[in-house]
Formats: structure tokens, C-alpha cells, sequence
């Protein structure tokens, strides 16, 4: 449910920025305006991809359209700061875990800055789904 008083303060229209993923360039702005969130108790039913296609493709395009938010200038930086570094822990993922993986199989030293770096990614991107779990499924059923 949207309050129609941040829905006209905010608006749905906000050009290419906001075309992709404009749910989450109407959460930004909303931000940025003051208004706050909460989670809305509830189910709801959609349809998942199909196949291993579709899901890269689904994926491709939240990111996709994250990325825009993230780099749209009409959105202060103070206001997208940790979607950011979600946006990019994302974006890294591959080649923090591709590091887990090389680490195995040539052994070599690596500077503490980048086995903080692959540590951080991974924990932001398990929370992240961790987190979507919780507020996913209901324990009480």
C-alpha cells in the first residue's frame, strides 16, 4: 500500500533512472524526501522463473536497474550510500567467490586489504539473502 501523499510528492514518473527498477528509485526518492518504511505483514504470490535463463535474465535486469539508481545524480549519495555497497557487493560476487576457489588451488599470500575486501562482499551478499529468507517465509505456518 502506497500513501497517496508520498505517491504525489515523489511520483512514478522519473525518467530513464527510474524506468527499470522503479520501485527502488521511488524508495530512494521517497527517502531523500523524509518519508520512512516499514514492512507490510502479509503474503504475496508471484511466479518465479522458469528456468536458469530467466533467472539470470531476472537478475540481470534488477541489476541492471539498481545500477541506475545507484548512479542517478538526482539521488544525494548520503541517501543511497548502502544500497550501493549492496548494489556492489553484488556486482563483486563472482570474483570474491571465484578467490575462494583460486585460494584453494595456488595458495599464494594475498594483501589483508583484499581478503577483507572478499570477506565484506561475501558477508553483505549472505546477509542480504539471509535477510530475504526471514522476511520471506513465515515461521508460523
Amino acid at each position: 500500500m502506497l500513501q497517496l501523499g508520498a505517491e504525489k510528492a515523489v511520483s512514478f514518473d522519473n525518467g530513464l533512472d527510474g524506468s527499470v527498477a522503479e520501485d527502488c528509485f521511488f524508495a530512494m526518492r521517497a527517502y531523500k524526501e523524509g518519508f520512512s518504511f516499514d514492512f507490510v505483514e502479509g503474503e504475496m504470490w508471484e511466479k518465479s522463473p522458469f528456468s536458469l535463463w530467466d533467472f539470470v535474465q531476472q537478475r540481470k535486469r534488477w541489476l541492471q536497474g539498481i545500477l541506475l539508481v545507484v548512479h542517478s545524480p538526482t539521488i544525494p549519495w548520503r541517501n543511497k550510500l548502502l544500497l550501493g555497497i549492496s548494489c556492489y557487493s553484488w556486482v563483486t560476487m563472482p570474483l570474491s567467490t571465484s578467490n575462494i576457489v583460486l585460494a584453494a588451488i595456488c595458495p599464494i599470500p594475498c594483501p589483508p586489504l583484499m581478503d577483507f575486501a572478499c570477506a565484506f562482499i561475501g558477508a553483505v551478499n549472505i546477509y542480504m539473502y539471509v535477510f530475504g529468507v526471514v522476511k520471506s517465509f513465515s515461521l508460523y505456518r
